[in-house]
């Protein structure tokens, strides 16, 4: 089985940045907050090696909508579901 794993980008300015959370950095005493998203690595390393995994993380790389996968999963913060939708589209 061919699996894609998406890692959905900002898909505007106007969007809150990943990289910038004003609000997280008052619980946090810092300035700028930052955390992976786990859901992805967590999935790759609990696929059996018989199928093919390609993660396409739109923050290092664009989506390859050519590669046909049987299974497709996006993973997004809330901030991001506009983009999370139009890729599932």
């Amino acid at each position: 089985m061919k699996i894609a794993l998406v890692i959905p980008k900002n898909s505007s300015e106007r969007e809150k940045s990943f990289y910038d959370y004003k609000f997280f950095s008052r619980f946090l005493l810092s300035k700028r907050y930052f955390s992976y998203l786990l859901a992805v690595p967590t999935l790759v390393s609990l696929t059996p090696p018989e199928h093919e995994i390609r993660v396409f993380d739109e923050n290092i790389e664009d989506i390859d909508y050519d590669w046909n996968a049987d299974l497709a999963g996006i993973s997004v913060r809330t901030m991001f579901a506009k983009r999370a939708y139009s890729i599932a589209e």
